[in-house]
């Protein structure tokens, strides 16, 4: 027979698994949102010995130019950095302890590029691009132009109080990871084409970073500005980050084709959109899988510009002119998330300035808390037809199924389809939510 000690290992250790299980969220990231906001921030470097150390951005330059590839390089301090460095090969792997002041000093540089196999640990990055400096003056470039390539590998940075945005991805493969960014004049952090006709890009990862207060010079927010955006990348992955307070969106991408994944995230405060994928379309060869994936998140008062606004700018969780059907595409999920909030929660939009229709987003499993006692006007969770295509033709294949929301009256005008504003029986007669839940608990 087992032993009683035999018996009392595995009885603890199911006793564990289950406690583990029932930690994990059922919506909202698994782990908790405070587990997320605390593992968003950068961690102490540890400097591999032998590194060459460098005084000055020429002094770098001179030193990575003479060095063999793969050299380790460390900063000696903090440091006026008023000329770029550039390093298209050579794989330097630049380490600066986070209280080395990396100060740009106004100038209308990119303080560092960095090509592949390149590595930058570390640093406070801050005053790059004055008044009148164009849009891609920056702290540091993952990929210079073409034929520049990745991986590379951004971590453990601070970046705040500079221009324009204080780091950006132009090379494929390229991975933000623990980086702080905030207080940036258009975008904390982007990835996009180094110019147009250029290879799409592949293979960005941004995780556990935080960033809040970007787009501090107030830019459009419908133009170009933001807590962050992604173009012209495909199969992008941004997960476990704590956006907040941004002057626009929290998270975006546009022109995305093929599957990104934004999962785990806590996006809370920001002005405008909490996630906008932004003609999103689908991909041949997807293996059934959707052409987008976001779950898990934790959403909370975004959209919060004006609750009365425009659909487009202010749905806490938007697909804007996003074709899941597109190039034999299977559609994208959202699903897992929690969403609250007195303003639009989650929803599609479809309009002529951009050339892709609103069709495949499989909206199911969400818990949607819908605030407040206003009935009517623009509604809560559904979609907009603000063009000539029709996103809500059974063809369109938008879909709510298994939502959990919380309102203050049922009787309420929470819902809308075909751009009407509906109560709850008849948001599912119109075949939305059969299976859904309403609770009378917000």
């Amino acid at each position: 027979m087992p032993s009683r000690r035999g018996h009392s290992r595995a009885g603890h250790l199911g006793t564990l698994r289950a406690r583990i299980i029932a930690a994990l969220q059922e919506f909202g990231p698994t782990t908790g949102a405070a587990v997320v906001r605390s593992g968003a921030a950068p961690a102490a470097i540890s400097v591999p010995g032998g590194a060459i150390a460098f005084t000055s951005p020429s002094d770098l330059q001179t030193k990575v130019d003479a060095n063999p590839s793969g050299t380790d390089f460390v900063s000696a301090g903090s440091m006026l950095w008023t000329s770029g460095v550039s390093i298209p090969a050579k794989a330097a792997k630049i380490w600066m302890p986070t209280a080395h002041v990396i100060d740009g000093n106004g100038a209308q540089i990119i303080g560092l590029n960095l090509g592949a196999g390149s590595e930058l640990h570390g640093g406070t990055w801050i005053n790059f691009g004055s008044v009148g400096g164009q849009l891609f003056h920056r702290p540091v470039m993952a990929g210079g132009n073409d034929p520049w390539t990745g991986p590379v590998l951004v971590e453990d940075a601070i970046f705040h109080d500079n221009y324009e945005t204080a780091l950006h991805a132009q090379c494929s493969n390229a991975t933000f990871r623990r980086c702080l960014l905030y207080n940036n004049g258009r975008y904390g952090w982007g990835a996009s084409l180094p110019a147009l006709g250029a290879p799409i890009r592949t293979g960005l990862r941004v995780e556990n970073c935080q960033w809040y207060g970007n787009n501090s010079r107030h830019l459009n927010t419908a133009d170009d500005a933001g807590g962050n955006k992604v173009t012209g990348n495909t199969a992008a992955y941004i997960g476990r980050c704590w956006s907040y307070n941004n002057y626009g969106s929290g998270i975006w991408t546009d022109f995305a084709s093929g599957q990104h994944i934004i999962e785990e995230n806590v996006v809370e405060g920001n002005r405008n959109w909490g996630i906008f994928y932004e003609v999103g379309s689908g991909q041949v060869g997807s293996g059934g899988l959707a052409n987008a994936i976001i779950r898990h998140n934790f959403l909370k008062d975004n959209a919060n510009a004006d609750a009365g606004g425009q659909w487009f700018n202010e749905v806490q969780v938007l697909a804007s002119c996003s074709d899941g059907l597109a190039a034999g595409g299977v559609g994208f999920e959202v699903h897992n998330n929690y969403i609250d909030g007195f303003f639009k929660a989650i929803g599609f939009i479809d309009h002529d300035q951009h050339p892709t229709a609103a069709r495949g987003m499989h909206t199911h499993d969400n818990d949607i808390w819908l605030r407040g006692s206003v009935s009517g006007g623009p509604a809560f969770v559904g979609g907009s037809k603000e063009g000539t295509r029709d996103p809500f033709a059974p063809a369109a294949n938008n879909t709510f199924v298994r939502n959990r929301y919380h309102v203050t009256d049922a009787a309420l005008l929470k819902w809308r389809w075909n751009n009407t504003a509906l109560n709850w029986a008849q948001w599912q007669a119109a075949g939305n939510d059969l299976e859904g839940t309403l609770l009378v608990d917000a």
